[in-house]
C-alpha cells in the first residue's frame, strides 16, 4: 500500500500541474515546502472523499499527518517525490 500511495501522490501532483498549465498561463515552480503541503492536501482529500486505491481506503489517521512524518525523498528537475509516513 505504501508504494501505491507514493505512486498515486506523484501522479496526482503531476496531473494537477498539467491541468493548472492549460490555457496558456504559467505558474512559478513550487518549493519543497509547497510540495509537502500539496502531497498532504492530496492525501487528506483521498481520505475525506473515501477514494479507494488498489481496492483499499486509507484510514482516517492519514488525514492529519504530522510535519515530522513528511519529507522529500527525491527531487529533480521540475519535480519532488514526497514521503508521508504514518
Amino acid at each position: 500500500m505504501k508504494k501505491i500511495l507514493s505512486f498515486f501522490c506523484v501522479v496526482a501532483m503531476t496531473s494537477q500541474l498539467a491541468i493548472a498549465h492549460g490555457g496558456g498561463h504559467v505558474h512559478a515552480p513550487i518549493n519543497s515546502q509547497e510540495a509537502l503541503q500539496a502531497a498532504s492536501d492530496a492525501v487528506k482529500a483521498i481520505v475525506e472523499q473515501n477514494i479507494e486505491i488498489a481496492g483499499e481506503k486509507l484510514d482516517a489517521v492519514w488525514a492529519n499527518i504530522p510535519d515530522s512524518s513528511k519529507s522529500i525523498s527525491r527531487r529533480g528537475e521540475g519535480y519532488y517525490i514526497v514521503s508521508l509516513k504514518n
